[in-house]
Protein backbone atom coordinates (compact mmCIF):
# COMPACT_ATOMS: atom_id res chain seq x y z
CA UNK A 1 0.00 0.00 0.00
CA UNK A 2 1.02 3.35 -0.36
CA UNK A 3 1.25 3.69 3.52
CA UNK A 4 3.57 1.29 3.49
CA UNK A 5 5.28 2.68 0.56
CA UNK A 6 6.14 5.70 2.86
CA UNK A 7 6.95 4.29 5.84
CA UNK A 8 9.67 2.16 4.02
CA UNK A 9 10.97 5.28 1.61
CA UNK A 10 11.14 7.30 5.22
CA UNK A 11 13.06 4.48 7.14
CA UNK A 12 15.66 4.61 3.69
CA UNK A 13 16.26 8.03 3.90
CA UNK A 14 16.21 7.50 7.66
CA UNK A 15 19.45 4.45 6.90
CA UNK A 16 21.47 6.89 4.67
CA UNK A 17 21.58 9.02 7.73
CA UNK A 18 22.56 6.23 10.14
CA UNK A 19 25.67 5.58 7.08
CA UNK A 20 26.91 9.49 6.97
CA UNK A 21 26.66 9.49 11.07
CA UNK A 22 28.51 6.20 10.89
CA UNK A 23 31.08 7.46 7.95
CA UNK A 24 31.57 10.61 10.41
CA UNK A 25 32.10 8.80 13.73
CA UNK A 26 29.26 11.86 14.73
CA UNK A 27 28.59 11.45 18.29
CA UNK A 28 24.74 11.44 17.47
CA UNK A 29 24.92 7.93 15.83
CA UNK A 30 23.62 6.37 18.62
CA UNK A 31 20.91 8.48 19.07
CA UNK A 32 19.82 8.10 15.80
CA UNK A 33 20.10 4.54 15.72
CA UNK A 34 17.64 4.42 18.82
CA UNK A 35 15.21 6.97 17.01
CA UNK A 36 15.24 4.60 14.10
CA UNK A 37 14.66 1.65 15.96
CA UNK A 38 12.00 3.31 17.76
CA UNK A 39 10.16 4.33 14.23
CA UNK A 40 10.55 1.00 12.82
CA UNK A 41 8.82 -0.85 16.27
CA UNK A 42 5.73 1.85 16.40
CA UNK A 43 5.45 2.10 12.74
CA UNK A 44 6.05 -1.62 11.41
CA UNK A 45 9.37 -3.58 10.60
CA UNK A 46 10.47 -3.76 7.66
CA UNK A 47 13.90 -4.65 5.39
CA UNK A 48 14.80 -1.10 5.71
CA UNK A 49 15.09 -1.66 9.49
CA UNK A 50 17.45 -4.11 9.82
CA UNK A 51 20.57 -1.71 9.74
CA UNK A 52 19.47 -0.14 13.12
CA UNK A 53 18.73 -2.99 14.49
CA UNK A 54 22.11 -4.03 14.08
CA UNK A 55 23.47 -0.94 14.89
CA UNK A 56 21.81 -1.30 18.11
CA UNK A 57 23.23 -4.70 18.55
CA UNK A 58 26.73 -3.28 18.10
CA UNK A 59 25.92 -0.65 20.79
CA UNK A 60 24.78 -3.33 23.23
CA UNK A 61 28.30 -5.21 22.39
CA UNK A 62 30.48 -1.48 22.28
CA UNK A 63 29.02 0.54 25.20
CA UNK A 64 27.23 -2.24 27.33
CA UNK A 65 28.91 -4.95 26.88
CA UNK A 66 25.58 -6.76 27.39
CA UNK A 67 26.07 -9.76 24.79
CA UNK A 68 22.75 -11.47 25.64
CA UNK A 69 20.89 -7.96 24.71
CA UNK A 70 23.32 -7.72 21.65
CA UNK A 71 22.69 -11.22 20.48
CA UNK A 72 19.31 -10.63 20.27
CA UNK A 73 18.78 -7.99 17.96
CA UNK A 74 21.24 -9.50 16.27
CA UNK A 75 18.69 -12.16 15.58
CA UNK A 76 16.22 -10.42 14.91
CA UNK A 77 18.65 -8.52 11.93
CA UNK A 78 19.74 -12.03 10.96
CA UNK A 79 15.36 -12.72 10.85
CA UNK A 80 14.80 -9.66 9.06
CA UNK A 81 17.58 -10.26 6.47
CA UNK A 82 16.36 -13.92 5.87
CA UNK A 83 13.40 -12.54 4.41
CA UNK A 84 14.99 -9.53 2.59
CA UNK A 85 16.12 -9.17 -1.18
CA UNK A 86 19.21 -8.30 -2.42
CA UNK A 87 18.23 -4.56 -2.15
CA UNK A 88 21.13 -1.85 -1.01
CA UNK A 89 19.29 -1.07 2.40
CA UNK A 90 19.67 -5.01 3.26
CA UNK A 91 23.12 -5.05 1.77
CA UNK A 92 24.02 -2.41 4.76
CA UNK A 93 22.57 -4.29 7.04
CA UNK A 94 24.81 -7.84 6.18
CA UNK A 95 27.83 -5.69 5.97
CA UNK A 96 27.62 -4.25 9.65
CA UNK A 97 26.12 -7.31 10.97
CA UNK A 98 28.32 -9.44 10.03
CA UNK A 99 31.84 -6.82 10.45
CA UNK A 100 30.66 -5.80 13.47
CA UNK A 101 28.46 -8.05 15.96
CA UNK A 102 28.52 -11.71 14.30
CA UNK A 103 32.17 -11.61 14.71
CA UNK A 104 31.63 -11.39 18.29
CA UNK A 105 29.78 -14.61 18.39
CA UNK A 106 31.80 -17.00 15.67
CA UNK A 107 34.35 -19.20 17.00
CA UNK A 108 37.82 -18.31 15.92
CA UNK A 109 39.63 -21.42 13.81
CA UNK A 110 43.10 -22.28 15.02
CA UNK A 111 45.92 -21.01 12.23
Amino acid sequence: TSVDKRKKDILLSLNSIIAGAFRSSSPFFPLITCAVVNYSLQNGVYEESALSFACLGYFKLALTGNFEEARYWADATEQILSKSSNSIAASRARIFLYGFVDCWYMPLRET
